[in-house]
């Protein structure tokens, strides 16, 4: 009678089983994979410098299309509006007023441009001595001393307001010295002027940000009061509910997902929730595939990014994780 070798009956069989399990564990199952849902997410920007005026909602309201997210302001586009509806007037005027009445105007101009100017510095100067003196308050109690003041950005706005009247008001006793001296105005001056009085009108409604969508709004990025820069990003906003399925496909399985598939997409660990979706398209990239989606998380495995279109109508939540089941598969 051979001698019973253990290695053979019950050793190596054992191998073998813990092997294919423990391969099986690595591989994602080319029936099912896993994914997260995501809302679509836009950034609002305007296309100029602003002053935020108003915000009308907080992070995390829900809005309909064409609700008012916020109102800013340009200082140039009304600058050029005031100027251009004086210039318009002073085209006026000069026809109808004699030239005492104009250099009277001019006269007129002069003293207000003082009187405001005179106000605004006023009230620089008090902004400064109250900056100065929370600096000089601060160094006595605090070592170092703290540079911020939150009235420092209330200062240089009342600086860049006095800047800006300067020039306006310079302009515009320019602009009637001229006519003043050149009496003879056109029909056609005229209308070129009111043509781009009625173009500066129209952008300014550009400055009303509206919500391109029904969606929540996510960051607000300013507060009021402060100032923006053209093309920054003023607000986050998305959709209420998530419309894309991020999803991960071992590599070896890739050939059995096309764009175009339908499949079944429902949550991992609320199954009643499920709906039909379509692949959009599959990333050309290899990328490593999430800890949360590798059947043992310390073990690293790689595929691409399969981007499935779902419905809006749906009850899933942003991040939420999915699994996704091809049909006829």
């Amino acid at each position: 009678m051979r001698n019973f070798n253990i290695f053979y009956w019950i050793i190596a069989p054992l191998l073998l089983l813990a092997l294919r399990y423990f391969t099986n564990q690595l591989n994602i199952s080319h029936n099912e994979y896993f994914g997260f849902a995501e809302n679509k997410e836009t950034e609002i920007n305007l296309d100029k410098d602003v002053f935020i005026t108003e915000i009308k909602v907080v992070s995390g309201q829900k809005v309909k299309k064409g609700d008012t997210l916020l109102i800013a302001v340009n200082r140039d586009l009304i600058t050029d509006q005031e100027e251009t509806g004086i210039l318009l007037s002073g085209i006026k005027v000069k026809e109808n007023q004699t030239n005492a009445e104009i250099k009277s105007e001019i006269l007129n101009l002069q003293k207000d441009r003082e009187r405001v100017l005179s106000d605004l510095q006023i009230k620089l100067k008090e902004t400064e001595n109250e900056i100065n003196f929370y600096k000089q308050l601060s160094g006595d109690i605090l070592k170092p001393a703290s540079d911020f003041h939150p009235k420092e950005s209330y200062r240089d706005q009342l600086k860049t307001e006095i800047n800006d009247i300067t020039k306006k008001y310079d302009s515009l006793i320019e602009h009637y010295t001229k006519v003043y001296n050149q009496p003879n105005e056109t029909e056609t001056e005229k209308a070129l002027w009111a043509q781009k009085q009625k173009a500066l009108k129209n952008q300014n409604t550009l400055l009303t940000v509206v919500a391109p969508y029904d969606g929540i709004v996510g960051s607000l990025h300013f507060r009021e009061g402060m100032y923006a820069k053209a093309f920054t990003n003023l607000i986050s906003f998305g959709q209420t509910s998530p419309v894309l399925i991020t999803a991960y496909l071992q590599e070896k399985y890739i050939v059995n997902v096309n764009p175009g598939d339908s499949v079944s997409v429902s949550s991992l660990y609320h199954q009643d929730k499920i709906i039909n979706g379509v692949v959009s398209s599959i990333g050309q990239r290899i990328v490593e595939i999430p800890e949360k989606f590798r059947k043992i998380p310390e073990v690293k495995i790689y595929g691409l990014e399969v981007f499935i279109a779902i419905p809006a109508n749906n009850t899933f939540y942003q991040k939420e994780i999915m699994r996704i089941k091809p049909f006829n598969k």
